[in-house]
């Protein structure tokens, strides 16, 4: 299960990295890429045939850093107004919210998919 985890978030860092980079003018590229390496990361750890003591602490080191990230984001942007004025705290805060969702899935899903189909 978090073999597939890690397979859909892959996809779907993917899909914001590209959606980032066409929508955002100034800072899309650099966002972009921090999401296209994200999704690299989970992609290995996700189709990989590694230990899955492995895969539980790339997953739970990516989760880590949405968590910290979107924290400091959101304490940035909301407490200090810096940058845009304040505005979009709450894209840290979401950020924050998958990188928690995303520590729970690590140590809470079973780490043995390939098991249970034989």
């Amino acid at each position: 299960m978090l073999r597939i985890y890690a397979r859909v978030l892959a996809a779907a860092l993917g899909v914001i990295a590209v959606v980032a980079t066409l929508r955002m003018s100034r800072g899309g590229l650099g966002v972009s890429v921090l999401y296209l390496v994200s999704a690299a990361v989970l992609a290995y750890a996700g189709f990989s045939r590694k230990d899955a003591a492995i895969i539980r602490s790339i997953v739970a080191a990516i989760s880590l850093f949405f968590l910290l990230s979107g924290s400091l984001v959101a304490l940035t942007m909301g407490i200090l107004n810096f940058p845009f004025e304040g505005k979009l705290w709450e894209v840290g805060l979401a950020h924050a919210a998958l990188g928690g969702l995303t520590m729970a899935c690590a140590v809470l899903l079973p780490r043995d998919d390939e098991s249970t189909s034989r």
